[in-house]
């Protein structure tokens, strides 16, 4: 959504996390993720194209370069567990989190058959962009009292307030200097490996 679709398509994230839960039911945590995905809608080669059709490498004939959506993020969070019955280690979650994101655009190539990128060229055209984000999540959360399935489930809103970090775009001949305001939707599940103090007052437990 916004600026962040207009460059890439659905892309898939995995992370792991480590969250504090308190005998009141808050939350206190943090988290990493890493996001990868296959679809890239900006034309970042164009100005490589020979007469619009594709890219020469060396040898004189048409090249293919895969383009990758790759990032990450990581965050510090807070939140709570409304419980909904005899079982108050589980129920509704809501998250709130602050923390950073980058993601760019991956190349693969063979260096070796196209000198335009090679080196540090393709810093030019990788669209390297970091910055600031904030994360909200709202779901349900099951912690099993016989121990038998763990987990969590729910949809995540990100936005992220972002700049591009090249000093040049060799495609567009320009410096980028908007600030973006990046936002990504998706749903989020997870298993969760309780870690319990023998008092069972407070739990502490890892996220997968």
């Amino acid at each position: 959504m916004g600026l962040y679709g207009e460059r890439f398509g659905a892309a898939n994230a995995v992370g792991a996390g480590l969250m504090f839960k308190t005998k009141t039911n808050w939350l206190l945590g943090a988290e990493y993720n890493v996001y990868f995905g296959s679809k890239v809608k900006e034309n970042i080669l164009q100005n490589l194209y020979a007469s619009g059709k594709g890219i020469i490498n060396i040898e004189g004939v048409y090249d293919e370069i895969k383009l990758y959506h790759r990032g990450f993020y990581t965050m510090g969070f807070a939140g709570r567990v409304f419980s909904l019955g005899v079982n108050k280690n589980s129920g509704i979650v809501f998250k709130l989190g602050f923390g950073a994101i980058q993601h760019k655009i991956k190349m693969v190539y063979e260096e070796l058959y196209l000198p335009a990128l090679s080196g540090d060229s393709y810093k030019g055209y990788d669209r390297l962009t970091n910055g600031l984000m904030t994360y909200q999540f709202l779901g349900y959360q099951l912690l099993d009292p016989r121990k038998r399935l763990d987990f969590f489930i729910g949809v995540d809103l990100l936005q992220g307030f972002t700049e591009n970090r090249r000093s040049w775009n060799w495609d567009t001949r320009e410096r980028d200097t908007r600030k973006r305001t990046d936002l990504q939707f998706g749903i989020k599940a997870g298993i969760i490996v309780p870690i319990y103090k023998k008092s069972k007052s407070e739990e502490l437990f890892f996220e997968d």
